[in-house]
C-alpha cells in the first residue's frame, strides 16, 4: 500500500501512474484488468496512461495520498471509453455500472464507515454535473456525472472543484483528501467494459480546456 504523505505548500499534483505498482487493489467481484503504457508529450517527456478492461468484474485500484485540496481544489483529467456497460437505469443496484470512474476520499473519523466519497463518473444518462446517492451506500458514497453520453473512443477532458462539490454535496468545507480510487466495472450488467484515463492533475486555479483533445 502507498503509504500517506501531505501535499502541502505546492501549487500542483499529478497522480501520474508512478507509483502504480503500490497501489492498493479491491476486488468486489473479479478482477478488472488494469495496464499502463507509455506515450510521449509534444515536449517529448514520457508519460503513462492507465487502461482499464472489466468483463462481468468490479475491482478497484486506490492510491491512499493526503491532497490539499483548500491549496488545489481543482482537480482535472482525460478519459476515453471504448466500450460501455450495457445498463438500464444508471441510479439503480443492477444499472450501477460505469466504464471508468475516479473516487475521491475524505475519511474524517476513524472507520471506514465515518468516510464521504464523491465517485466521478463517465454517465450514459445523466448530464454534467448531476449527483445521486450511490444505490449500495447512500450514506458514504455519492456519484457524480463528470462527463456525459456514449459517444466512443473520443478523448473528453473533465475538470472539477472537489472543494465546492464536496461543500455542496455533504455539506462541510473540507481541506484534505486522502485517497483516490479508480475502477471500471461491469457486474451488475453482466456486460463489458473498456476505457482508458490520462493522469489526474489537482491545481490551484481551474485550467483551461485544451484546443484540440486528440490526445491528453
Amino acid at each position: 500500500m502507498f503509504m500517506s504523505t501531505a501535499l502541502f505548500a505546492t501549487q500542483s499534483f499529478s497522480i501520474d501512474y508512478s507509483t502504480f505498482s503500490e497501489w492498493e487493489r479491491k476486488s468486489f467481484k473479479g478482477h478488472t484488468a488494469y495496464a499502463l503504457f507509455q506515450q510521449e508529450a509534444a515536449s517529448g517527456i514520457p508519460y503513462y496512461l492507465l487502461n482499464a478492461k472489466s468483463e462481468k468484474s468490479a475491482s478497484a485500484v486506490m492510491m491512499e495520498q493526503d491532497i490539499d485540496i483548500g491549496v488545489m481544489p481543482w482537480m482535472s483529467w482525460h478519459w476515453k471509453v471504448a466500450q460501455f456497460p450495457q445498463v438500464g437505469n444508471e441510479k439503480s443496484k443492477q444499472g450501477d455500472d460505469f466504464a471508468i470512474r475516479i473516487s475521491v476520499v475524505i475519511q474524517p473519523g476513524f472507520t471506514v464507515m465515518s468516510s464521504q466519497t464523491i465517485v466521478y463518473v463517465w454517465s450514459q444518462q445523466s448530464p454534467v454535473g448531476a449527483s445521486w446517492p450511490n444505490p449500495y451506500s447512500p450514506d458514504h458514497f455519492m456519484m457524480l456525472a463528470a462527463s456525459s453520453g456514449t459517444e466512443r473512443d473520443t478523448w473528453q477532458f473533465a475538470q472539477r472543484n472537489v472543494q465546492e462539490d464536496f461543500a455542496r454535496i455533504y455539506g462541510e468545507t473540507y481541506n484534505t483528501v486522502n485517497a483516490v480510487a479508480i475502477m471500471s466495472d461491469s457486474d451488475n450488467s453482466l456486460s463489458q467494459t473498456r476505457a482508458t484515463l490520462s493522469p489526474i492533475v489537482f491545481t490551484t486555479k481551474r485550467q483551461e480546456k485544451p484546443e484540440s483533445e486528440d490526445m491528453p
